[in-house]
């Protein structure tokens, strides 16, 4: 689902999309923000799977 989560918007084919160049194209954009690769793949997930990006306590 990550993996469709990235190809979509950048144009590309998941099909196609291999796992680690997925993570690549994830660490790429944690560094342009920028955010931790883990806490960018974090949210993706909560996003795919229809929760919170973020949770209430992390905002404190």
């Amino acid at each position: 689902m990550v993996i469709r989560f990235v190809a979509e918007p950048a144009g590309l084919d998941a099909q196609k999309l291999t796992p680690v160049e997925t993570a690549d194209l994830i660490q790429q954009v944690a560094e342009l923000y920028p955010a931790q690769r883990r806490r960018l793949d974090h949210v993706i997930w909560r996003h795919v799977y229809g929760r919170d990006t973020v949770k209430a306590d992390e905002l404190v």
